[in-house]
């Protein structure tokens, strides 16, 4: 029987381990791929003209 292989796009936390593993449980090969984390950095975005 064919063996799906699926991407998991998620953060690279418990989330993306969740994912894995529930895709296991389904039989599907998973094939990770975290996605970039953001860090706060306390800062405010500069002040733009935003058009609609």
């Amino acid at each position: 029987m064919f063996q799906p292989t699926v991407a998991i796009l998620r953060p690279d936390d418990n989330r993306i381990a969740k994912a894995i593993e529930y895709l296991q449980s389904l039989d599907v090969s998973p094939v990770p791929d975290p996605m970039l984390t953001v860090d706060p950095t306390g800062q405010l975005p500069q002040h733009a003209d935003y058009y609609r």
